[in-house]
Parts: C-alpha cells; structure tokens; sequence
C-alpha cells in the first residue's frame, strides 16, 4: 500500500508513465489500422481489436511466439482482443 500511495504522489513518474502509454497507443494504433485490423477509440491504456479470427487460436498463435493478448471470447466478442500498453 506505502509504495502504491508513493507512486502517486510522483508526478514525474506518473507523467512519464501517461506520456509513454499514449505514445504507444497511437503507434500501435496507427500500425494495426494499416494492416486493416478493426479498433474501438480508446482513451485508456488498452486497446480494442477485431482481428476477424477465432480468439484461442489467435492468442495461443501470439503466445507461442511471446506476445500475450487477452481474447474477449468471454465477453461475447469472439474475434477481439484486450491489447494492453504501458
């Protein structure tokens, strides 16, 4: 708890962190439209993506190769993902 409430009370670690999460989202944003991949807008340190292909057979492909998704299969959203950044 005594770091969490130390983390929050750095701004300059907090401004780094914001800083960083929106740089990268708009990267990673920008590269998955241009490989015609759907997003929902987002303003957190997330993303939403429709990659049109099964969710297991797509997280267990990235994972294989050490990248970790979480599919939204759960949620009703078979072929989304959950991208986190930061």
């Amino acid at each position: 708890v005594k770091a969490g409430l130390a983390v929050l009370k750095d701004e300059e670690y907090l401004k780094k962190s914001r800083d960083t999460i929106i740089e990268w989202r708009e990267y990673l944003t920008n590269e998955l439209k241009k490989m015609g991949i759907r997003l929902l807008p987002s303003q957190a340190n997330f993303i939403m993506a429709d990659f049109g292909k099964a969710g297991e057979e797509l997280y267990q492909a990235l994972l294989k190769k050490g990248i970790l998704i979480r599919p939204l299969s759960a949620y009703g959203f078979k072929t989304w993902f959950r991208i986190s950044i930061g």
